[in-house]
């Protein structure tokens, strides 16, 4: 009887014996699997993390991108508008200098204004600009586009002679006569010039 329970602690020990070889083993391994999903996850997470850094500078340069944009087209505006001209101050609203006011006077600009100011007023409403800000945009660029056409040729001769002696360039001249049409849009549909300060 002894000899048989003495063969059953034996092979019970050999299958404990293997059963934890097994259990560590299985442990062994699911350490080493732990690890790689670790380094797999680390890496991975490092990557969305490139990835949202890369996003963020694409973002970033697309905003500075259209800030820039703005910019340059503010300036572009700006000279289109004559704003740079010596004619008209920058203030808000944009008024003639004493510059400008001299200048009105040698090429009798209000009578030239007056005589066309009908047709020049409905390209800017053709436009239908509805902001005080929009009004003066707009009458900068129709008064650039018409008035050289308008003028006759006397009045053409003036306006040059007075750009020679003063050295001005002829198409910073052609705001004043933007100034004379912004102010009687906003007086004929009652805006005050303050809203200037409001850009659409």
């Amino acid at each position: 009887m002894n000899a048989i329970l003495s063969k059953l602690i034996d092979q019970l020990n050999s299958s404990v014996f293997v059963l934890l070889m097994l259990l560590a083993a299985a442990f062994y391994a699911c350490i080493k699997i732990t690890n790689i999903v670790t380094k797999w996850t680390a890496k991975h997470d490092r990557n969305d993390d490139k990835i949202t850094r890369i996003e963020t500078k694409i973002e970033n340069m697309n905003e500075t991108v259209i800030a820039t944009r703005e910019r340059v087209q503010v300036i572009y505006d700006a000279i289109r508008g004559g704003k740079f001209s010596p004619l008209v101050g920058s203030s808000s609203p944009i008024t003639l200098t004493s510059q400008g006011k001299e200048f009105a006077r040698e090429i009798n600009a209000e009578e030239i204004f007056n005589k066309n100011s009908k047709k020049l007023a409905d390209k800017v409403n053709e436009e239908n600009p509805q902001t005080a800000y929009d009004i003066q945009t707009v009458s900068f660029k129709v008064v650039d586009d018409e008035i050289p056409k308008m003028l006759t040729p006397e009045e053409m001769a003036r306006i040059k002679q007075y750009v020679f002696e003063k050295g001005l360039e002829l198409s910073h001249t052609w705001v004043l006569f933007g100034v004379y049409l912004r102010d009687k849009i906003l007086q004929d549909r009652g805006i005050a010039p303050s809203d200037l300060d409001k850009p659409k």
